[in-house]
């Protein structure tokens, strides 16, 4: 195998040291290796390390499980179900920002030092190679890292920009540092600042179980300490060195070009399938959380996500095919075509008018004194920056666009109550005694107060009725602060 040596892949139930195993699929074979193995000299055990890495995507996350193409250096992938599950519940997408930590503790590797083929293996790689790579693969494991993996991911869904761009600062200056609990507190006191919503997920290769309570950043230092400890009794197996049988007295197995139109496929097949996964927690996220977005467009969301889905499984079918028929394997929108027979299949791609974050958040603004109905006209009459529809944007209502040829001056609004009313359009008015239908009904209470952070769908309660019997109205008809 010209150009690939050796590479780490995560364990999986029944790998050993000497067994052989495909690249392409990272399925085993037969033992094909005998020697002993034993101890690295000069390698001790409790060997450990903390990463903090920023992650964006589905495929930054799994490169850094190792269970992507390109982290595993081409080799295919078998059965590691567990760290599989662990992407998929992070559930990575655009509105999202995620710190994830990796602890790793090696308590002593073991690996085959003197290679000698088996017998059996000898006898058949001399006269039939193909049969060799049929029973013993064309790869071999050379060695298991010993210890145990923790992992905890820090997902946050970010309500507008300007929290994000603050909380995005806190999480570069935390990623590619050393863990410490001043980092976490100091991250935690961020996300209680802004308005975000935070969900933490772990998941440990041997060691105790992970708590499943963690609920904040700062709670995660009194997880990986107790979990550190317990791996002198609870230590397992998490990686092992894959080898090319290059190694070996020089024998390197067929490796005709069709292999490598193979590994080009599964590697395109692999990255559709990151696009599409993050397409659909993007659009699950959007429909799941309705009242972040002023206005959405459901059925092209819908859509979309059917297809994203059909997706996900129309590639995965490729990539199978392509893993059994080296030659003939084709991406995932011929397969579809020729293979299941969908003339007209092409691959999804994300509405060209993904619904934006609002640019900061939506604090309620004192309503009181204000004329109900004329708040319930703004908020249909005000637009946001870039909405389509509506009659004006915020800068035109502040720069005074009249609403009749007989406002002079012009109308002029507070811009926090511009602001509030362009981003959100759920106002309800409950009548007091003394309302008047279309009337000049005061706003008298509202629910949730002044100061409150809310998202575009949020129902705000306005109190109205004739009269005005609370301090001086703070706005006249036509604008004019008293």
């Amino acid at each position: 195998m010209v150009g690939w040596m050796e590479v780490f892949l995560p364990y999986v139930e029944g790998y050993d040291v000497g067994l052989g195993l495909l690249r392409a699929t990272g399925e085993p074979r037969n033992k094909s290796i005998k020697g002993m193995a034993d101890g690295v000299s000069l390698a001790l055990g409790g060997e450990g390390s903390i990463t903090l890495t920023r992650v964006e995507t589905t495929e930054d996350l799994e490169t850094e499980l190792g269970i992507n193409v390109s982290a595993r250096g081409g080799v295919g992938i078998y059965k590691v179900e567990d760290k599989f599950e662990f992407s998929n519940k992070c559930k990575l997408h655009a509105y999202s920002l995620a710190l994830l930590i990796r602890a790793e503790q090696t308590l002593g590797f073991v690996q085959i030092d003197e290679l000698e083929l088996t017998d059996n293996a000898k006898t058949l790689v001399a006269t039939n190679p193909q049969a060799f790579v049929d029973q013993y693969g064309d790869c071999f494991i050379r060695g298991i890292k010993r210890g145990g993996e923790l992992l905890i991911l820090i997902r946050i869904d970010t309500r507008d920009q300007q929290s994000r761009e603050t909380i995005k600062n806190t999480l570069n200056a935390s990623a590619g540092i050393s863990f410490s609990a001043e980092a976490m507190i100091s991250l935690n006191k961020t996300l209680q600042s802004t308005n975000s919503e935070t969900q933490i997920f772990i998941k440990n290769i041997g060691g105790l179980a992970a708590p499943v309570s963690v609920s904040t950043p700062e709670q995660i230092s009194a997880v990986i300490a107790p979990w550190t400890n317990s791996l002198q009794t609870l230590a397992a197996p998490f990686a092992v060195t894959l080898t090319s049988y290059k190694i070996v007295a020089g024998f390197d197995p067929p490796d005709p070009a069709d292999l490598q139109h193979q590994q080009d496929i599964i590697r395109r097949c692999e990255t559709l399938r990151y696009s599409a996964i993050d397409g659909l927690n993007q659009i699950d996220y959007v429909l799941s959380n309705r009242k972040v977005f002023v206005t959405i467009d459901e059925l092209a969301l819908t859509t979309a996500r059917s297809g994203f889905a059909s997706d996900v499984d129309v590639i995965s079918q490729a990539r199978a095919f392509a893993e059994r028929n080296p030659i003939q394997a084709v991406e995932p929108e011929t397969y579809a075509r020729t293979k299941l027979l969908r003339p007209d299949y092409k691959l999804t791609t994300l509405p060209a008018a993904m619904p934006p974050l609002p640019l900061k958040p939506i604090i309620i603004p004192n309503l009181t004194g204000w004329y109900a109905e004329d708040l319930d006209f703004m908020s249909a009459a005000v637009k946001t920056p870039g909405e389509e529809g509506g009659y004006w944007t915020i800068d035109e209502y502040i720069n005074g666009v009249p609403e009749t040829d007989q406002d002079d001056p012009p109308i002029i609004r507070p811009r926090d109550v511009l602001e509030f009313l362009a981003y959100h359009r759920s106002l309800m008015i409950d009548p007091e005694p003394g309302y008047v239908p279309q009337g000049q009904n005061f706003v008298t209470a509202q629910d949730p107060p002044p100061g409150t952070i809310i998202n575009p769908g949020d129902t705000v309660r306005i109190s109205a009725g004739g009269a005005y019997q609370g301090m001086i109205m703070p706005y006249d008809w036509d604008g004019k602060p008293r």
